[in-house]
């Protein structure tokens, strides 16, 4: 159920894409997420599948970590292509015998097109988290909401909030997984008819949320054992500097974007 699912997994590597600034990578995955948005030409998809391909080769993932963590989404893209499937109007449909469904071959199209989109995205973004710690995104995004403070934005705060966010996905996927292995020790049974899967659910949310707050007690003390919120400025211990590489990043990613526009 949870062993499965580990959303904001780093994988640690000293690769090209690795070593760009997180700035970098944020924005330049905004345009890469918009162009795959406005696209309405299924060769700009095979387009950034390809480019895809390409920076899943210089960030060295490996493709079989990559597909094991996008598997779980796998069933949104294909409630995507169902609906789109059966409920796109064309011509000459085909009834499902016994349904009373009809399908279109333009209904095919739409879900293959918007099912491929929406996996694109992910993919994209499943990039983002795997070759950027959540430090460096927590850094990276503080950076770029810095002139937010002008205004009275706490932006450091809002930076933090974030970077426990993305730390503690993955290990609370970590305690649920704990916590189903404990039940099923002790007699608790997840398969069955739809009120026993939800009553097998609850032995394991309960105790979940249980575990979810002793952590945020124990990391409330612990941050006000240090001192925080300190005052004056914050220091940083890397400094975060644009480099050659992330100027080829930009260029090479709004060559890309702006062709995707333009078809």
């Amino acid at each position: 159920m949870f062993h499965n699912i580990t959303l904001g997994q780093y994988y640690p590597c000293n690769s090209h894409i690795h070593r760009l600034d997180p700035r970098t990578k944020f924005l330049t995955l905004i345009p890469l997420i918009l162009a795959t948005t406005a696209s309405r030409n299924i060769l700009v998809l095979a387009g950034m599948f390809l480019f895809l391909s390409v920076l899943l080769w210089l960030s060295k993932v490996p493709v079989t970590l990559f597909l094991r963590q996008i598997r779980p989404f796998f069933w949104i893209v294909g409630i995507t292509f169902i609906l789109h499937a059966f409920l796109t109007e064309g011509s000459a449909p085909v009834r499902i015998p016994l349904t009373g469904l009809k399908i279109t071959l333009y209904g095919l199209y739409l879900g293959i097109f918007f099912g491929l989109r929406l996996l694109l995205i992910i993919s994209f973004s499943m990039v983002l988290m795997f070759t950027t710690a959540p430090s460096e995104m927590t850094d990276g995004i503080e950076k770029m909401l810095r002139p937010l403070k002008r205004i009275g934005w706490q932006t450091d705060k809002y930076a933090l909030m974030l970077g426990i966010t993305l730390r503690f996905i993955p290990v609370l996927f970590e305690e649920g997984e704990r916590i189903r292995k404990a039940q099923v020790s002790r007699g608790a049974h997840f398969g069955g008819k739809l009120r026993s899967k939800m009553h097998g659910l609850a032995s394991i949310v309960v105790p979940l949320f249980i575990s979810v707050f002793k952590r945020a007690d124990v990391l409330a003390l612990a941050l006000e054992a240090r001192g925080y919120p300190g005052k004056g400025n914050r220091t940083y211990f890397e400094d975060l500097r644009f480099r050659l590489g992330d100027v080829y990043a930009f260029v090479i990613v709004f060559v890309i974007t702006g062709g995707a526009f333009l078809l």
